[in-house]
């Protein structure tokens, strides 16, 4: 509830991101953790936010994409050796995933679009991650999503007063 509190009461987007991030590293003890987004709905280009995981310079990941399909799809957290069985070895998200030793990735969804998605290495302390960590991290990026929309909507407000002031 603490965590949920925080998250929603975020309305800078980079804040947010960070937040989410070390969430994941404290309440799950996850060694590395990146956040995949679509930020701007009018801009293809994606942005990564991560924490001990090194991604190429030119990520090559696409939001229309199989992965992302099934991910939206079962809309919540999916092990990558799930997503393996599900989507063709050559597909090139997913081979993204396997080298940068990706464990478990889940989706963030607002009103039925994929804004992105959260992947999770292994853990710290060599631990599989339980039923409740998935749980919890379902409960996450739902809250993460409905923050990002909030964060928007901030700065489109801020936005609309700066023409307002321009006006007059």
């Amino acid at each position: 509830v603490e965590i949920s509190k925080n998250l929603s009461s975020l309305l800078e987007i980079e804040t947010l991101l960070e937040a989410t991030l070390l969430t994941c590293q404290n309440q799950l003890g996850t060694e590395g953790v990146a956040l995949i987004l679509k930020l701007n709905p009018d801009d293809e280009k994606l942005q990564v936010k991560s924490q001990n995981i090194n991604f190429p310079e030119n990520l090559e990941f696409s939001l229309n994409s199989q992965v992302i399909d099934i991910l939206t799809s079962k809309n919540k957290p999916v092990f990558i050796k799930e997503l393996e069985l599900l989507v063709p070895g050559s597909n090139t998200e997913l081979k993204f995933l396997r080298e940068s030793q990706t464990v478990l990735t889940a989706p963030v969804v607002v009103k039925e679009q994929t804004l992105g998605i959260l992947v999770l290495t292994g853990r710290t302390n060599a631990e599989s991650y339980s039923p409740d960590d998935l749980e919890f991290l379902a409960t996450l990026v739902n809250q993460l999503a409905v923050a990002l929309e909030n964060a928007h909507l901030y700065e489109k407000l801020k936005e609309a007063n700066l023409e307002l002031k321009r006006a007059q």
